[in-house]
C-alpha cells in the first residue's frame, strides 16, 4: 500500500496540528495561525504558524499560494533546488509541495523573529542599502552562467514590441500627466529606442539568477547588524543581474549615495567573481538595466490600478522619486565621460 501524499493546505483552517507534523517531521500541536505581510503585498498568503513542539521550531512561516502552470510554483522550486547553493541569508526551508489538480502551493520556511521589515516607502540608511547591493552582487556570482542549473526559469525582460510602447505612453500621460523634469521627460520621449539600445548592452552581460522583485518589502534587515534577508522568489527569473541592482538604486535617495552603492556592487561582484568581470562592463549593464527600470516604474504602472491606500502611495513615491533619479544617474554618467 503506497503512503498517503503529504497534505498541501489552500487556506489557514488547513494549518493544522496534522499537517504541520506531517511537515516538520515532528509531533507538533499548532497553537496560533496569525496573518502577516498583507500590508506589504507579499504573493500569496502567509501566515505565522506558532508551535508547541520538541525538537522542531517553536515558530515557522506557512505561506500559501494559487498557481496555473509551472512558473507558479518558482519559489518553491528556489527553496528545492537553488536556496542552499545561494550566497544570502534566506530563512530556513523546512517543506514545500504543490497540488497540480487544485493548483495549490506551499512552503513552510524559518519565521525570522525580530528583524526588522524593509518598507518601499521609507528610506534605507546608506550602510544597509550598501549590504544589500553587496548580497546581490554574491548571489549574482554564484549563479554566474550556469545556464543548466537555471534552464527552468523564464528569462527576464522579454522584448516588447512597439506598439506595447506607444499604447503604455498614451495611458500614462493619460493618467498621469507629462513628466516635468526634463531630462527625464527625454529620456520617457526616447524609451523604445532607448530600450533597444540597453538590449544591445546587456548582450554580453552573463545570465545569472535575477530575484526581480527586489523592493524594500522584500527584504528584512537585522534588528542588530543590517545584515539583509531575502524574501519572495515567487517571481525569479534569468537575466542580467544589474536589473536586481537598478531596484535597489530607484530607492536611494541621493546621487553621491547611489554612486557609493554602485561602488560597492561593482567590488563585490568584482571579487566574487574576479576572473568574469570588469568595471567597465559592470557600469555598462547598469546603464542599460536602470533604463530598464525606469520604464518598468513608469509605462509599467500606466494600468496598474492598486485598490489599496499603500498600493497608491507606492505609485506616487515610484512618479516622485524614479525619474529623478533615472536622469541624474544618466546625466552624471555623461558629465564623467563613461558614456
Amino acid at each position: 500500500m503506497s503512503p498517503t501524499p503529504p497534505v498541501v493546505p489552500s487556506t489557514a483552517d488547513e494549518l493544522t496540528s496534522e499537517v504541520l507534523s506531517a511537515a516538520l517531521g515532528g509531533d507538533v500541536t499548532v497553537t496560533s495561525v496569525e496573518r502577516v505581510g498583507a500590508a506589504f503585498g507579499f504573493a500569496g498568503q502567509s501566515y505565522r504558524v506558532s508551535l508547541s513542539s520538541s525538537g522542531v521550531p517553536g515558530v515557522v512561516l506557512a505561506k500559501l499560494w494559487r498557481f496555473d502552470d509551472e512558473t507558479g510554483l518558482r519559489e518553491l522550486r528556489f527553496y528545492e533546488r537553488l536556496a542552499a547553493a545561494t550566497p544570502a541569508r534566506l530563512p530556513s526551508f523546512h517543506h514545500g509541495g504543490a497540488e497540480p489538480a487544485g493548483g495549490h502551493a506551499w512552503i513552510v520556511i524559518g519565521y525570522l523573529d525580530g528583524a526588522r521589515q524593509g518598507d518601499e516607502l521609507v528610506d534605507e540608511t546608506l550602510d544597509s542599502t550598501i549590504r544589500l547591493a553587496q548580497t546581490a552582487a554574491r548571489v549574482h556570482a554564484a549563479w554566474w552562467d550556469r545556464e543548466v542549473e537555471l534552464a527552468w526559469l523564464p528569462a527576464a525582460r522579454p522584448p516588447r514590441e512597439h506598439d506595447w510602447f506607444a499604447a503604455r505612453r498614451v495611458e500614462f500621460l493619460e493618467r498621469f500627466g507629462p513628466i516635468e523634469q526634463p531630462a527625464a521627460r527625454r529620456l520617457f520621449d526616447e524609451l523604445p529606442d532607448r530600450i533597444v539600445a540597453a538590449d544591445a548592452m546587456l548582450a554580453d552581460a552573463p545570465s545569472t539568477l535575477v530575484h526581480d522583485d527586489l523592493g524594500l518589502d522584500n527584504v528584512l534587515f537585522d534588528a542588530s547588524t543590517d545584515e539583509p534577508t531575502l524574501l519572495d522568489w515567487a517571481n525569479c527569473v534569468t537575466g542580467p543581474g544589474t536589473h536586481d541592482l537598478a531596484a535597489i538604486l530607484v530607492g536611494v535617495p541621493t546621487l553621491d549615495q547611489l554612486s557609493r552603492v554602485v561602488d560597492a556592487y561593482a567590488a563585490e561582484l568584482t571579487r566574487s567573481a574576479p576572473a568574469l568581470v570588469n568595471r567597465s562592463d559592470v557600469d555598462r549593464w547598469i546603464d542599460a538595466a536602470m533604463t530598464h527600470q525606469y520604464a518598468r516604474r513608469t509605462l509599467g504602472i500606466a494600468r496598474w490600478r492598486p485598490t489599496d491606500e499603500r498600493g497608491r502611495r507606492i505609485i506616487d513615491r515610484y512618479l516622485d522619486r524614479t525619474p529623478h533619479v533615472i536622469a541624474a544617474w544618466h546625466d552624471a554618467r555623461r558629465s564623467d565621460g563613461r558614456r
